[in-house]
């Protein structure tokens, strides 16, 4: 029986990219990205703008 229960960090990410809020984010070498916008997403990586219009993708 296949788990019809959305992925909590999907929808999170989702809700985040359609809204168009500015986010943080924090990477595991202590670097931290500020004023981000969520562009796309998936399992691995995040594509996320800054207000400069000038996208990352961070894995």
């Amino acid at each position: 029986m296949a788990d019809t229960r959305g992925n909590l960090q999907d929808e999170f990410l989702n809700q985040i990219r359609k809204e168009k809020l500015p986010v943080s984010i924090h990477v595991i070498n202590g670097y931290q990205f500020n004023h981000l916008k969520v562009i796309s997403f998936d399992n691995y990586v995040i594509l996320v703008e800054d207000d400069g219009g000038v996208q990352r993708l961070i894995y």
